[in-house]
């Protein structure tokens, strides 16, 4: 198996491949979720996307040793865990819960949502790697970064159900919880022992970005 994945990562054809479905993903999830007809049926999908999308990402990681694994399971089980404390205690974040759209929860929790941190810390981080500037001001820029996309999401989050907030409306104190746990994060990322590369992280977040920002201006200007 590692030299099979190990033979995917070295196939220029491949990687380009990749680089066109990661987009692909994306424009038809916007186009599907905005067409009221097929939103149910995208909103289906939303799981599977989220999965497949870190999946194709990670195949192309250059260096899977202890370090990088470990790295993974932490950044997962300390996304899921504030979250978990967040939905329950209402401390973290605010007020809010989640939706259906997620998929399957465990503690009222999405299975998918410390994936989901993972994805954008992971994929922010291997970006963040290559700018010439102190440790410190990287991660504070780069955290910076990571919330202006949850800016992007909240809206779209609301609308399909992906979580909802107590009176409609999204706390000051979600995006300063969104930059703390984004810096721990990050630090995390900047001082663990695996090389920072991934010829495919750019257009993962450049897909993303695109996918929420384009989503935003449909719904603002025909719904």
């Amino acid at each position: 198996m590692k030299a099979f994945f190990s033979s995917l990562r070295a196939s220029s054809t491949f990687e380009y491949t990749c680089w066109i479905i990661l987009p692909a993903m994306n424009l038809t999830g916007l186009a599907g979720l905005f067409l009221r007809d097929s939103e149910e049926f995208f909103k289906a999908l939303v799981p599977f996307h989220l999965v497949t999308s870190l999946f194709i990402m990670m195949i192309f990681h250059q260096d899977w040793n202890r370090s990088f694994v470990i790295y993974c399971i932490v950044t997962y089980l300390i996304g899921f865990g504030v979250e978990a404390l967040g939905i329950h205690t209402g401390l973290i974040f605010g007020h809010y819960q989640y939706g259906e759209t997620l998929g399957w929860k465990v503690i009222g929790v999405p299975l998918t949502i410390g994936l989901n941190w993972l994805a954008i810390i992971y994929s922010a981080g291997i970006l963040m790697s290559d700018w010439e500037v102190s440790p410190p001001l990287r991660i504070i820029a780069t955290a910076i970064c990571v919330v202006l996309l949850d800016f992007l999401i909240e809206p779209i989050a609301i609308t399909y159900d992906f979580w909802n907030w107590e009176n409609n409306t999204i706390p000051l104190q979600n995006y300063v919880a969104w930059f703390v746990v984004a810096v721990g994060l990050l630090w995390y990322f900047e001082r663990a022992n695996f090389r920072k590369e991934n010829p495919v992280a750019f257009m993962y977040v450049l897909a993303q970005c695109s996918f929420f920002f384009g989503l935003n201006i449909l719904l603002y200007l025909f719904r």
